[in-house]
Parts: C-alpha cells; structure tokens; sequence
C-alpha cells in the first residue's frame, strides 16, 4: 500500500515534470494537466516554493489566458505563473571526459546549452585528477549539494565501478564511491555519459517519443529513449554500438577488439581515415573538405557502416527515429543525408512507415538534473 509519504513524492514529481514541460505555467493550469484538485495543487506548490524548487515566473498571465486569470482571482491568487527555481544553487554536476573535466553548479531549471564553471584537463593518474576535483569543489563543500558524475565506459550506476573505459583506464582500477564520497558527501549519483545524453534530449524536447541516441565523440556511444524510460538491461551494459565489428575494418580499438565502429566513425577514427588519405590532419580542417564537395569514397564506406549498426539497433529495440549528437552535430547536412537514407535502406520499419534521423546539440545538464531530481522525489 502506498504510504501518504510516497504519494506526496509522486504529486510533486507530476508537478515539476509538467512546470518543467510548459515553462511557465498557472495554479490552474497545474490542475487540469495533473487532475488534481486547485487546493492539492496550491498546497504542493507553496511546499515546493518554499524549498526554492518552484518560483514565480516574471510573465504575468493576461486575462483570457485559459481563464487562468479569472480562476486565480476567485482563489485570492496572485496573476502570476510557476517555473522551475532558476538562482537557488541545488545540484553539482561533473562529467568527467576523455580530454577535459568539467563541472557547474546547477539550479533546478538548467539552461539546455551546457555551461561549466570549472574546467580542467582530465589527468593520467586518480590521484591527480581527485585533487584538482578537490581544489575546484572547495568553495561548495559545506552547501550539501546533491551530485552527478557523469562517466564514459562502460558503468554500473548503482555503484560507480568503471569495468571497462578505454580512453580513462585509470577509472578501471579506481574506487570510485568511496574516493568521491569524501569530497562530494553521501548525495552522490552516478550515470554513464550517453544515457545521460538521451535523457538530456528528452527533458529539452519531452514530446520527443522513443528514440535511439547515437553520439560520437572520442568514442560512440548509444542509448534508446522507450516509453520514457532509458532501456538497460540485465547487466551493466548497453547501448555500446560503437564496438560493433565492421568486416573488412582492421584497426585495433582501445577496448582490445579489431574492427570496432568506433575506430571509423569517432571523431579521431574520422581524422585518421582523412589522414590516410591526405584529405585532412586536424577536425576543423576535414569539416572543411567535406563542406561543398563531392563526398570520397572511404567518408561513404563509414557512413554505410555506422548505418548498418544503427538500422540493426532499430530493428531489434522497435524503434524508428535516431538523435545524432557529438560529431554527427558538426558533419554537414549532406553527410547526415547519406547516412539517413543508408539506414532506411537497412530498418525493416522504412518499409511499413517512416524513418526519421536527425542532429541535435549534446544536453548534458540537462540530464544530469533529470536524474536528481529524481532521486529527491522517487528514493
């Protein structure tokens, strides 16, 4: 039986998911999204207001809005809309990458263009990296901030352990909870970095549907968006497209294996094809021949790989639209398009109905928040 704790929870969940989804939005309005009644309504908000969660908004709702006016001046209300606290520091994030380390302290309501307040080169050894992680969160130690690390590889959430991170191998041999809990304190959540980034796209675009997010960076990673939820599976791992074998591919992956997608279609798999070819040595200048000209062969052979893979996650999860972020965002549109035709060329689903692929910013943050704000209204 559901105690009177749990349902509170839930209310409020309901409540921020739905000021999260419009922005701005009236007691009233509340009502009639949550089918709660305007005194339930009244009540969870001036709880959440006061635990700097919700705030009035400066858009002041008009007459004729939905008769949101007319309602709030029968209930003694003042005109004015709810959004999500946007000054009240709540959460700190950390994505630790490959290159860089980043971290920002967040308000409830996250800009959707990821913005960091520190940065600073991801270190070869724990110990270095846990001391300028150390130094940079110093000035927010004692403000009891719950905290997201974000992590590449392949990750248990529920305990922080890396089993496999080609690019950090340091994080293979590192206790992550308990090294970390003594900087961040016991509030502390752990999430591989692409699920994140499907759950970002998600909370910036909440009409979005299923969806399978593919990212490519100095890896490829791949999570699937289904009936709202991340899919995972029974063990820690999922979404690891990039380590499909491509047959006649022979370059060796960091993971150990030959052949791995990501060795081509990353971000330095794609500069060591143009290299091969002397195309291009550096990212912005093989953005640059790409741009204008007829596509070469070797740039088609990869997209073709990468659409293979892609269309065979679609066909086994159900699925039939695809979110591109990381290197994918910064192709041109012609590469995109021959990338979306391969794959409707492959998914069953082209047959029957529509295949959509489309590039969209990373959104990291706003996972990030997603995922504590559902452990403060869930656990």
């Amino acid at each position: 039986m559901a105690t009177s704790t749990y349902l509170r929870r839930m209310h409020q969940r309901r409540i921020i998911e739905t000021v999260a989804r419009c922005g701005s939005v009236s007691r009233s309005d509340l009502a009639r999204a949550t089918g709660m009644s305007q005194p339930t309504v009244s009540r969870i908000v001036d709880q959440l207001r006061s635990e700097h969660i919700l705030a009035e908004s400066p858009d002041e709702i008009q007459p004729g809005d939905n008769g949101s006016a007319k309602t709030a001046a029968i209930l003694g209300r003042p005109s004015t809309r709810l959004e999500l606290d946007r000054t009240r520091p709540r959460f700190g994030v950390v994505q630790l990458g490959v290159r860089h380390t980043r971290m920002a302290i967040l308000p409830v309501a996250v800009p959707f263009e990821d913005r960091w307040d520190h940065e600073f080169q991801t270190p070869a050894s724990v110990d270095a990296w846990l001391g300028q992680l150390t130094k940079a969160w110093k000035p927010h130690r004692n403000k009891r901030l719950h905290t997201v690390v974000s992590l590449p590889g392949v990750v248990d959430e529920d305990t922080g352990k890396v089993y496999l991170s080609p690019n950090v191998r340091w994080l293979e041999k590192t206790d992550l909870r308990d090294a970390l809990s003594d900087i961040f304190g016991a509030e502390l959540l752990f999430k591989q970095e692409i699920r994140l980034l499907a759950l970002g796209h998600l909370a910036a675009e909440p009409e979005s549907g299923d969806f399978l997010l593919v990212d490519s960076g100095s890896g490829v990673g791949g999570a699937a968006m289904i009936g709202g939820d991340l899919f995972s599976g029974s063990v820690p791992l999922a979404g690891e497209i990039g380590h499909d074998a491509v047959p006649g591919n022979e370059r060796r992956c960091g993971c150990g294996a030959v052949g791995c997608l990501e060795t081509l279609i990353s971000r330095p798999g794609l500069i060591a094809s143009a290299a091969e070819h002397a195309e291009a040595k550096t990212w912005p200048a093989l953005i640059e021949f790409l741009t204008g000209r007829p596509m070469p062969r070797w740039m088609k052979l990869t997209l073709g790989s990468a659409a293979v893979d892609i269309a065979g996650a679609l066909n086994v999860l159900g699925l039939r639209q695809v979110v591109l972020t990381g290197a994918f965002h910064e192709l041109p549109p012609a590469c995109i398009d021959y990338l979306s035709n391969c794959v409707r060329e492959h998914a069953m689903w082209a047959r029957f109905g529509e295949i959509t692929l489309r590039t969209a910013p990373r959104r990291r943050q706003a996972g990030m928040v997603s995922v504590a704000l559902d452990r403060m209204f869930i656990d």
